[in-house]
């Protein structure tokens, strides 16, 4: 039977330079894998994936190295075999609630926009006994006022945010000479809105988040400031098989109702909240695998004075509504993006009209200002040995002996179909 030639070579040089594998979010269910390279060939660290025959033999199996894996859950949304999948905290998270463990929810938005009966599994949440739930989108407005004070009193210069964590830990992993001069110190939005419970909201007890994300998780352990991450995807699944959902009932936040920060999901997301406040500001955005990674390497050899002041990017090619931990439906698209319009609408209407008075001044960020300390929204940065090893010209002239690959011609034919 015929095996890629690519998932060889990719087995081949690996077992040159040597693989470990350890713990980590994204699974592979060997059983299920056969070897096609859909993974591969979505995955923007192409070293996170290690083929090596099955036990039978005959086909492959593509295997993941933790220690490269930045969770962007790209091969788990494109695994038709469903040989990739994700592991959450939602099994942890119900049962300490079940426990009694006094827990404050975060929801980030694009639960909202994405979920028909999201009001009412949140208010059926409630009722389990969780201590209060929050809205992310108040901690992105915190995150949007932080940014735009430390372009304006320079603190920074020219950032590349960091509210996609599959990002952030591709560039703790991979681009470490990005991490003190352009990520952006500003804590993400979901970490802004727990900085803001534990510091200012008096919250003591369990943080767990409802995201759209596998790799929020490696966020969370980093800044230690949320315990419980638990992804729409499951904890839809778990509301329908174990909660008591009345899709009548109504659902209002708990704590200071937030403005703009809802429209984060959707692709510039930050930037239309960067530029309402603050016009001139030049941001670019991009998203997807497909661009993202290569932009990225783009912008580091671009000079400074033509960069952005602000690069906005998601791993994920509709923005957080189409993250790994979602129930996203590509035909739903321009209603998922309708909706998000209209909130976005309705947001930027009541941040106009909540300046009353204050013809000049925003209010909200004015009590941002007097009552938030910039130096509590900041991130600490810790770079990760990705242990990534350099492929010598030797040992790749070894893998193609192995492949009985001589010629020039053998070496470079590409047929496009890995």
């Amino acid at each position: 039977m015929f095996i890629c030639v690519f998932s060889r070579t990719h087995n081949i040089l690996n077992n040159l330079i040597g693989c470990d594998f350890l713990e980590n979010y994204v699974k592979i269910d060997r059983d299920k894998c056969i070897g096609c390279n859909a993974c591969i060939r979505v995955c923007p660290t192409l070293d996170a994936n290690v083929a090596h025959l099955a036990d039978d033999g005959i086909h492959s199996i593509i295997d993941i190295d933790p220690d490269k894996c930045i969770g962007c859950g790209e091969c788990v949304k494109k695994c038709i075999h469903q040989a990739r999948y994700y592991v959450d905290n939602t099994d942890e998270f119900f049962s300490a609630l079940a426990n009694g463990e006094n827990i404050t929810v975060l929801v980030a938005p694009a639960f909202r926009l994405t979920e028909p009966n999201a009001d009412a599994m949140l208010a059926a949440l409630r009722k389990m006994g969780v201590k209060a739930i929050h809205d992310v989108s108040f901690g992105a407005d915190i995150c949007t006022y932080m940014h735009i004070k430390a372009i304006r009193e320079g603190k920074v210069k020219k950032v590349v945010s960091q509210p996609c964590a599959a990002l952030t830990e591709y560039i703790l992993k991979y681009k470490h000479d990005m991490v003190d001069t352009v990520l952006s110190p500003v804590h993400s939005p979901i970490s802004c809105g727990a900085v803001y419970l534990r510091k200012y909201a008096g919250v003591t007890g369990a943080i767990a988040v409802l995201s759209p994300c596998i790799a929020k998780k490696y966020e969370f352990e980093a800044t230690g400031l949320v315990q419980y991450n638990v992804t729409y995807k499951r904890f839809v699944e778990f509301m329908q098989k174990h909660g008591s959902i009345d899709v009548n009932a109504t659902f209002t936040f708990d704590g200071i109702p937030a403005y703009c920060g809802a429209i984060y999901p959707k692709p510039g997301g930050l930037k239309e909240c960067l530029q309402n406040a603050m016009p001139t500001l030049a941001v670019q955005n991009a998203e997807g695998v497909e661009h993202v990674y290569d932009e990225l390497d783009h912008y580091m050899y671009t000079p400074t004075n033509d960069r952005p002041d602000v690069f906005d990017v998601l791993s994920c090619a509709h923005g957080c509504i189409s993250g790994p931990g979602t129930n996203f439906v590509e035909s739903n698209l321009i209603t998922y993006m309708t909706t998000a319009g209209k909130t976005g609408a309705v947001a930027f209407k009541a941040r106009r009209g909540q300046t009353g008075i204050f013809k000049k001044r925003d209010k909200q960020f004015a009590w941002f200002e007097k009552n938030l300390r910039f130096e509590d929204f900041v991130r600490q940065y810790t770079v990760i040995d990705a242990h990534i090893k350099e492929v010598t010209a030797m040992q790749i002239k070894q893998a193609y002996e192995v492949l009985g690959k001589t010629t020039y011609e053998d070496q470079h034919f590409d047929c496009h179909a890995c």
